[in-house]
This record gives structure tokens, sequence and C-alpha cells, in this order.
């Protein structure tokens, strides 16, 4: 990912104007072009920024004299610098535009990205933005997630230990993801241990993780050997759930439908 930068058309401008002067003379640096166009251009923009902004679009990606076009990669690499950008854009281009401020937003209009109608070149530019910002998003859950089961793993380990017992969790959401549950782990038995099937959740300050309806019919059908661990990823806490207590949480089917994904406080108490 490239550094962030605030979004300016003060500063965009700057940089068009010294990357024209470059382009006619390659030896110029930023600064000197700047210092040039300080004293033969219109006042009113960021060189200061311009010289930041340099660093990050590319020299030769587009050429200078084709305005919208420069405008438009400048801002694409705004966006690929902005991790909360890049997590609200999948919600669509009149959502994301609500979220920015007058200067960004002045940005996208002059680079011709909230034309209405849009034409075919800017639905391309809006989808592949989108398509990038689920992907990170996607690769962010995975990466919380399988946090979440390397601590589920090493917390059984320790557990598995203590009760003497000499076998090993198993990582099942590695080894096979259509078990229905993330460890294989296990509890004393009458004579030999017995299993424990744990689904791993993890949340980041929400208090709250999710939970589908297919993985809640799972958690049914095995019942009592099933347990949930839900990870506070940020603290390292663990809060234990069995398929009773999560089942306290679980909302109502009504008429009008049933519930597909169901968001569960951790540290609600239903009676």
């Amino acid at each position: 990912m490239f550094e962030r930068f605030d979004l300016s058309m003060s500063a965009i401008e700057a940089l068009r104007i010294v990357r024209s002067y470059m382009r006619n003379d390659a030896s110029l640096s930023v600064e000197q072009a700047a210092q040039i166009a300080r004293k033969l251009e219109a006042n009113g923009v960021d060189y200061p920024a311009a010289a930041t902004l340099d660093m990050m679009v590319p020299f030769a990606s587009v050429d200078v004299e084709d305005a919208v076009a420069f405008y438009r990669s400048c801002v694409e690499i705004a966006v690929l610098s902005n991790p909360i950008w890049m997590k609200i854009i999948p919600l669509g281009r009149q959502k994301f535009v609500q979220k920015l401020d007058r200067d960004a937003a002045s940005c996208f209009r002059c680079a011709r990205l909230l034309d209405e109608p849009p034409s075919d070149e800017v639905v391309d530019w809006w989808d592949r933005l989108q398509s990038m910002g689920r992907r990170l998003a996607d690769q962010a859950r995975l990466e919380q997630g399988r946090e979440a089961e390397r601590l589920s793993l090493l917390h059984e380990e320790a557990r598995l230990k203590a009760l003497g017992i000499s076998r090993s969790p198993r990582w099942m959401s590695i080894e096979d993801n259509t078990v229905g549950y993330d460890i294989l782990s296990y509890d004393p038995g009458a004579i030999e241990p017995v299993a424990r099937l744990i689904e791993v959740k993890s949340f980041r300050k929400s208090g709250r993780f999710f939970l589908s309806r297919n993985e809640w019919e799972t958690a049914k059908k095995f019942g009592d050997v099933y347990s949930f661990h839900i990870w506070d990823v940020d603290s390292k806490q663990l809060s234990l759930k069995s398929v009773d207590e999560v089942n306290r949480s679980i909302p109502t089917d009504n008429p009008g439908g049933q519930w597909d994904v169901a968001v569960i406080d951790v540290n609600v108490k239903v009676s």
C-alpha cells in the first residue's frame, strides 16, 4: 500500500503543473520545477503538498495534458492509501461520497468520477476499486479469524496438558473446511478422551460476533460436544459459550422470513 496523504485539488493541480515543467526539461527536480511554477503560474495551489504527492504518483502513468485522467490517477492512489476509504468504498459510490469532506469530494468531481449518468469508464473505475476494497476486507477478516484460531489452539494445548490428556488439538478449519467447526479438541471421558468440537469467533472492540444460520444448525446438531470460543483479539481475552448459552441470543423466525445471520453480543445475559 501507499503512504496516506490528504487529498485536495490544490495539491493535485500543483503536481500537474510541476510535472508539465519536468516533462519539458528532464533535468529539473520537483523542487526546481515548483520554484519556476511559483514565478510563472497562478497562485492558489499547494506546491509543498505536490512534492509529497510526486513520490506516490508514477511519473509516466498519465499524460499531464489530460487533466481529468491525471486527476483520476491521483484520486485512485489517495483511495488506495486510505484504509478507511478502502473499507467503505464497497458500499457504493453514493455511500462513499457521503463520507468525504468538501475538498476530497471536489477531487472526485474534477476527476469526473461523480458524473451522472456515469460513463462505462467511470463504472469500471468504481467497480475495480470496490473489488479491491472487498478483497482487502475479506483478507482482514481471514487474518483476524486465523489469529483467533491460533489463540484457541494454544488455549486447548494448555488445557489438555492440565487435564493430563496426551492428545493435541487439531486445526480442522485448515485440514477440512467442511466439518462445521474450527478446532478438534478433547474432554476427559469414562475410558478415553472424548471429542470437543470448537467453533472460533472473534471481534475487535465491538464485543459482538456474527453467527450464520448454517453455523447454528451445525452447533445444534452436535449439541453438548460443541462449544464456542469467542476472542477479543486485541486484548487476547477469551469468552467460552456452550450451545445452550448461545441459544439464548438466537433471534426468532417470524412470518416475514427466517433470520440468516445473527449478531450476538458476548456480554449480554439473556434469561
